[in-house]
């Protein structure tokens, strides 16, 4: 009697971690400001962003430009680099789309994706290949962390418990690759503060994550 026989087919890859970085909250100091702290939140907010590197088949489905002789202070072996595509948020204009949050508010904004404003102090990738000179650029990590921290102190879940500055904040980095595809998940947390200003037309202080300076390099 003939045996049968099961194959099984290729397993699905699974993401695997690359690279784990994280700072715990720390308390934040504006320096001398013109302004008074009112009242602290004590519950912590968080969101989490996912940032998806553009994979090879879909780069290699775009049509190919003709070569050109390379700039004088470019070498001939020099090649464009990949773009990043989308992270996910809901809450200021952004080219992302939030992959998942968490926080201790109940109710979630709907996701949707949005353009860039002009006025973006990041640096972050142009949609236009011409503002890139022909070479499209990658994301730095530290622009990731930068660009979640903006995302949730503008969020509403912040803005629901009435603060406007952070009092204790931290985040987390997490590389993540599957095959030929990567991956980047900022995670941002922190203690919603209210301040009020003692001086006319105010602005609120601004400052950079806590320890941004261990973060080096692109993500992809």
């Amino acid at each position: 009697m003939p045996s049968l026989i099961l194959s099984r087919g290729t397993p699905e890859p699974t993401w695997e971690i690359v690279d784990h970085q994280e700072i715990s909250a720390v308390p934040i100091y504006y320096g001398d400001s013109e302004f008074e702290i009112i009242s602290v939140s004590l519950q912590v907010v968080s969101r989490t962003y996912t940032f998806n590197a553009p994979s090879a088949s879909s780069t290699s489905s775009r049509p190919v430009p003709p070569l050109l002789p390379p700039k004088p202070h470019q070498s001939a072996t020099s090649s464009p680099r990949r773009r990043s595509t989308l992270i996910r948020s809901s809450f200021l204009p952004c080219p992302f789309r939030r992959a998942s949050s968490t926080s201790n508010q109940s109710s979630e904004d709907e996701a949707s994706s949005h353009e860039l404003p002009s006025d973006y102090a990041t640096s972050m990738p142009s949609s236009s290949p011409s503002d890139t000179d022909g070479e499209e650029k990658h994301i730095s990590i530290r622009d990731a962390v930068i660009f979640a921290r903006q995302q949730l102190l503008t969020s509403s879940d912040f803005k629901r418990v009435g603060g406007n500055v952070f009092y204790t904040e931290g985040w987390s980095v997490t590389r993540l690759r599957k095959g030929n595809q990567h991956r980047l998940q900022v995670r941002y947390f922190g203690r919603p503060a209210h301040v009020a200003f003692l001086i006319a037309s105010p602005s609120i202080p601004s400052s950079q994550p806590p320890f941004i300076e261990m973060l080096q390099g692109s993500w992809y």
